[in-house]
């Protein structure tokens, strides 16, 4: 069984573990103590979207790059699966699978550019804008609850934790947000290998628990100094197309 088969089994099946004594504050403290000296990081990932209204999942590659909440990349692509299927069973409910479309988002410095791989157009907006006083767009650090290596802009001081299971491998825990009106998730389970406490994969719900979505992380780079470089040639920007392929 491969380690992602594995760590989506375990989300499929939460009592698959047993249920420790440990405690899950305990747990996720040592965990950031262990990454205090983490400032940025780089990932890749597989993703599976689930969405509970539509009975629709995606499934999709990705990678990450976290500098700082306002610098950095999150990619998605396609991910082509061995055995394709129509449909894809999940505890007791069956989804329809549809197509991931490709998709790159950058912030750089308070400039937040959308890139549309597909048709080739990106637009580019203030990261920092808001909608009725709201904050419209996530940073870098907000698109997920965690991440590896729990870099700047990542903290668990917003969360409470409880541990749901462990193994001599690894430790489950339950995380929800101390503020009941979190604009962005409504919690998080996260799994650690042992013993060094690294983020192995995660799931989380959206505020309203209509979507939840599985990042199970295959690489990791602690405190890059810069980001991968995006051709953005021939790409329609804001409505002017740059020279290019």
């Amino acid at each position: 069984m491969t380690a992602c088969l594995f760590a989506t089994l375990l989300f499929l099946n939460p009592n698959a573990l047993e249920t420790p004594d440990n405690d899950g504050a305990e747990i996720a403290r040592r965990w950031a103590e262990a990454q205090k000296s983490v400032t940025s990081v780089h990932a890749t990932f597989n993703r599976h979207d689930y969405d509970y209204v539509f009975q629709t999942v995606k499934f999709s590659t990705g990678e990450v790059t976290a500098l700082s909440p306002d610098r950095g990349i999150w990619s998605i692509a396609p991910h082509t699966r061995k055995n394709p299927s129509k449909t894809f069973r999940r505890g007791d409910m069956t989804f329809a699978v549809k197509d991931a479309l490709p998709s790159k988002c950058i912030w750089n410095d308070g400039e937040l550019t959308i890139i549309d791989e597909k048709t080739k157009h990106a637009d580019q907006l203030p990261s920092h804008w808001t909608l009725f006083g709201t904050k419209f767009f996530p940073l870098v650090t907000e698109v997920s609850p965690f991440l590896p290596g729990l870099p700047n802009g990542t903290t668990i001081s917003e969360w409470t934790f409880s541990v749901e299971s462990e193994t001599e491998q690894e430790v489950r825990l339950k995380a929800l947000p101390i503020r009941s009106d979190n604009p962005r998730f409504k919690s998080c389970d996260l799994i650690l290998r042992k013993p060094d406490l690294t983020l192995k994969a995660l799931q989380f719900a959206d505020a309203v628990g209509t979507t939840e979505t599985v990042l199970i992380f295959k690489t990791v780079e602690l405190n890059p100094k810069s980001m991968p470089e995006i051709d953005l040639g021939g790409y329609t920007i804001n409505g002017t197309t740059l020279p290019g392929n």
